[in-house]
């Protein structure tokens, strides 16, 4: 079993590469929405 450090900084490690991915695919399909919002 990991030691619970261990577990808390792998959890932070995923959550911020969650945020990270998320904020990267919204600003990557954001200009993509648009042209479609102006057809």
């Amino acid at each position: 079993m990991a030691a619970p450090g261990k577990i808390e900084k792998n959890f932070f490690v995923d959550f911020m590469m969650g945020g990270v991915s998320a904020a990267v695919s919204k600003t990557a399909a954001a200009p993509i929405e648009r042209v479609k919002l102006l057809i």
